[in-house]
């Protein structure tokens, strides 16, 4: 996946990440966070979620989620957690949760 951030162009592999989420404060303003990094980078959501459909699940209104990264589903709590990144999880939409938990499934099989 390439990305502009703070005027660069990134390449990030997308076994690297963990979720896209927009910024609260700033509109059309996305962060690409990994487990190590986040990368601030203008966009849309809707973009990123028709370009890569089979790795992405949009979780949330606000948050695309990478499936493959998914290490645990906290369904008591509606929070997702990462492989190898325990400081860093998401929310997921209770809307959301049954079609989540059939995605995750077939990314995994």
């Amino acid at each position: 996946m390439l990305i502009q951030s703070h005027g660069k162009a990134i390449h990030l592999p997308i076994d690297k990440l963990l979720y896209i989420t927009t910024d609260k404060k700033v509109e059309h303003l996305l962060h690409f966070v990994t487990k190590d990094r986040t990368y601030p980078c203008y966009g849309s959501l809707k973009t990123y979620e028709k370009q890569t459909t089979h790795h992405l699940f949009r979780c949330h209104r606000s948050t695309l989620v990478n499936l493959k990264m998914i290490q645990e589903i906290d369904m008591k709590n509606n929070q997702i957690h990462f492989i190898d990144s325990e400081d860093k999880c998401c929310i997921y939409s209770r809307r959301k949760q049954k079609e989540l938990l059939i995605q995750w499934r077939d990314s995994i099989y």
